[in-house]
């Protein structure tokens, strides 16, 4: 083999080699810049009883679902905390409990609903706010002017309409949820889990 072409193969597996360390490395940067989501979820332990997907559990063993969303559903009519694994489950209850509220609201009341949630940075309705939401509007993600709002809210007032004031993990209306059924004051979401956590809220 003449020498020049002998270069020429040892130049092409060098930057081969060179080639596929560079790119390894830039999948290593990735992954730690891009960590996964998951893995970084945990539930702090509610103050009450809780029931997952119909089964009863104590407070401390909702940290078995860390690293998965969840979603809450207080219905301010018990001090029982429902939590659901999957999106589809809240939303069959909520869809039943919408029936049975309905069943028992007068025309006259739904006519004249207030359509605003308020929502408080001190328990008890206290502190910075109220920040309200209406409902049927996009809702409020606290980046932005609203950044100073992140994982700083701890009571709401919500609507009186026959619908739910949606509090979510993350801004822009992502991570788990916690929904808060009409026509209630929540003093303390640290009860729940949710004290100065949300990151977003929508009221539907």
């Amino acid at each position: 083999m003449q020498p020049h072409k002998t270069l020429f193969m040892v130049l092409v597996l060098a930057f081969g080699l060179l080639a596929a360390a560079t790119n390894k490395q830039m999948v290593l940067a990735e992954e730690r810049s891009h960590p996964n989501e998951s893995i970084e979820i945990v539930h702090p332990i509610p103050q009450v009883p809780i029931v997952v997907d119909g089964v009863k559990l104590a407070p401390e063993e909702i940290t078995q679902f860390n690293g998965r969303e969840l979603y809450y559903l207080v219905d301010g009519k018990s001090e029982i905390l429902y939590i659901f694994t999957t999106i589809e489950g809240i939303t069959k209850q909520a869809e039943q409990d919408s029936v049975k509220n309905n069943e028992t609201s007068s025309n006259e009341a739904m006519l004249s609903c207030y359509q605003f949630s308020a929502f408080y940075e001190g328990t008890y309705l206290s502190g910075g706010g109220p920040w309200f939401v209406q409902s049927g509007t996009s809702g409020t993600t606290f980046t932005g002017a609203y950044a100073f709002l992140n994982n700083n809210i701890e009571s709401a007032q919500t609507t009186t309409c026959n619908v739910y004031s949606k509090l979510f993990d993350n801004t822009n209306f992502t991570g788990s949820q916690l929904w808060l059924a009409c026509c209630g004051t929540t003093n303390d979401l640290a009860i729940y889990g949710w004290g100065n956590r949300a990151g977003s809220i929508r009221v539907d």
